[in-house]
């Protein structure tokens, strides 16, 4: 992933969006909870990609952060499956 690769950078307007990771945690238990109980999974953060330029988006709640990455990263992240 090179993330020290990674620089803060605007995505282009021509940018055309591609896969989406979703980052999620299972629910903290809490005191009291019985650990047998099932815990949903929440979503965290996620990752843009896009097709044609070498950006992706991070997005946590309200924030969101892009970057320019690598090409090799770019093209790694295009053809995950």
């Amino acid at each position: 992933m090179k993330l020290d690769k990674w620089e803060l950078a605007q995505v282009p307007s021509e940018a055309i969006a591609g896969s989406t990771f979703l980052m999620n945690k299972q629910q903290t238990i809490r005191l009291g909870e019985s650990t047998n109980e099932e815990k949903r999974l929440q979503e965290v953060a996620k990752i843009i990609t896009y097709e044609n330029v070498p950006f992706v988006d991070l997005v946590m709640k309200d924030n969101k952060l892009s970057f320019s990455i690598p090409e090799n990263v770019a093209s790694y992240l295009q053809d995950f499956k």
